[in-house]
């Protein structure tokens, strides 16, 4: 997952498209071992600003790939550490 700033050479529509609806379409792409290509948007995250990502989840919600990146990271820290009892 990759940031990605707002290319200048961007046309007005789609940055009127991001303005007004909060993303662009940005092509369908796929990845390794993915079976097929998934539509992926430009949008802009209020804390990394304008970053890439596909919809996920049943609400197809459009997340900011870095922020979570960022909660994964914390859970992970916050989580206790497992001991193996002998």
């Amino acid at each position: 997952m990759v940031v990605v700033p707002m290319d200048p050479r961007i046309k007005l529509l789609n940055r009127l498209k991001m303005q007004l609806s909060g993303y662009v379409y940005t092509g369908h792409k796929s990845r390794d071992g993915w079976r097929g290509s998934l539509p992926h948007y430009q949008f802009e995250c209020p804390v990394h600003g304008v970053v890439e990502n596909y919809p996920s989840g049943y609400e197809q919600r459009l997340e900011c790939p870095l922020c979570l990146a960022e909660r994964r990271e914390k859970r992970l820290k916050a989580s206790p550490k497992t001991v193996a009892l002998e």
